[in-house]
């Protein structure tokens, strides 16, 4: 399996409704080739390939990894300087008006997987991702020399 076969236009065919692709002159919420091409080297950098049983699986994940990569670089960029790092939010009250939101421990404690939490897209990678890393073992056999 190789996460090099995955392309931008594989992304594009994909998330068809998600994003405006085409070139930076025409805004700001446009998505561009360079936009694509840092969010995939971003997302291979956290990837494990050796996880999914398949290509097409293989795909689909990292295709949720490079949205959720995507998304945040396209937030950072539209507050720059003075882009801040906030956590989920648990409780919130303006008013009469209150929000809470609980994310799963499995996700809260885990550094890797807590990240992910902010976009629909990277919670959809963790969900994808779960059933892979959760009491995934390899048994090999051999003989020691003693």
């Amino acid at each position: 399996m190789d996460v090099n076969l995955i392309t931008k236009e594989d992304f594009k065919a994909h998330f068809f409704r998600d994003f405006k692709y085409g070139d930076i002159s025409e805004g700001c919420d446009v998505i561009s080739d360079a936009d694509l091409d840092k969010s995939f080297v971003e997302a291979k950098m956290n990837f494990n390939p050796g996880l999914w049983g398949t290509q097409e699986t293989l795909k689909i994940a990292l295709l949720y990894c490079v949205a959720h990569y995507l998304v945040c670089d396209i937030q950072m960029s539209k507050e720059g300087v003075d882009s801040s790092s906030t956590f989920s939010v648990n409780s919130r009250n303006i008013g009469s008006v209150s929000e809470s939101y609980t994310v799963p421990d499995w996700i809260l404690k885990s550094p890797y997987m807590s990240y992910f939490a902010s976009t629909r897209y990277g919670l959809k990678y963790c969900s994808l991702l779960r059933p892979r890393i959760i009491g995934n073992v390899a048994v090999y056999s051999g003989l020691t020399t003693q």
